[in-house]
């Protein structure tokens, strides 16, 4: 969970960083960006959250480990604090979101909701079954991805909901940073947003085979061409199914890309 976190984090707060560079002319960011830019350090802010969360349960559930040492109480104490400072951090950024755009209703009810089940999965999920081999392993670090994605999305459509959805997406924030702002779309903008599946398969594409590579490069790989292969298939398919999960719940939330129709008015299926 700590790792899908950390890169969940980091690519929302990425995109806010970039909409908050972008420039459109002396009128500033205008309402409708300022509201992507806060609801990116939103999810930012939650994915810390939310990966702090994993790591209270993991030492509530074994707390021989750490209880009576003293750098495992500066470290609960550390826990603390920082899920604390991401989720106050959340909710008023939230507060200034509404401020500054008309949003849907908010809902603490429904983040608390989303808490709870989050800590329940994590707190009853046998640890058994990740020392079942490798069918094991595997399944325990989906559960924990898909944990992680779905409890981050929740609490941000509770604490930073959208209204409608935007006129512009990443894709106009990345024409405009590359100095292409009011321009025609050009042919690859349009082909992308005639089926919104094709970006999210070439990152994931992309994402996978680099984590791969860096396994690889970094800790080696097991001597056989069989385990070899075993292993970078096994890192490409977890990163990528991953990046297809977030792509799949924040697509709206982030405004990644929007879904235009095909050339001759015939929508993408």
């Amino acid at each position: 969970m700590g790792s899908f976190g950390f890169q969940l984090a980091l690519a929302a707060a990425l995109i806010s960083l970039l909409r908050g560079a972008r420039r459109s002319g002396g009128a500033g960011i205008g309402a409708e960006r300022a509201a992507l830019v806060l609801r990116g350090a939103v999810v930012a802010l939650l994915a810390v959250f939310v990966t702090i969360e994993a790591d209270a349960v993991a030492l509530f559930r074994h707390p021989r480990v750490w209880a009576h040492s003293p750098i495992g109480s500066t470290l609960a104490l550390g826990l603390v604090v920082v899920a604390l400072a991401s989720l106050s951090g959340a909710a008023l950024l939230g507060i200034v979101l509404r401020r500054v755009a008309p949003v849907a209703k908010t809902s603490a009810a429904r983040g608390a909701a989303a808490v709870a089940a989050g800590v329940l999965a994590l707190a009853l999920y046998p640890e058994v079954w990740r020392r079942s081999g490798l069918v094991g392993a595997l399944g325990t670090a989906l559960y924990g991805m898909v944990v992680m994605f779905l409890e981050v999305w929740a609490l941000t459509l509770a604490v930073a909901p959208a209204a409608r959805g935007p006129a512009e997406d990443l894709l106009d924030d990345l024409g405009a940073i590359l100095g292409r702002s009011g321009s025609p779309p050009s042919a690859v903008s349009r082909w992308l947003r005639e089926a919104p599946w094709r970006p999210a398969a070439i990152v994931a594409a992309a994402g996978g085979v680099a984590l791969a590579a860096s396994q690889a490069i970094g800790e080696g790989l097991p001597e056989g061409r069989g385990r070899a292969s075993l292993v970078l298939g096994v890192f490409t398919g977890l990163e990528a199914a991953g990046i297809l999960l977030g792509y799949l719940l924040f697509r709206s939330p982030l405004a990644l890309i929007r879904e235009e129709p095909r050339a001759g008015g015939a929508s993408a299926a």
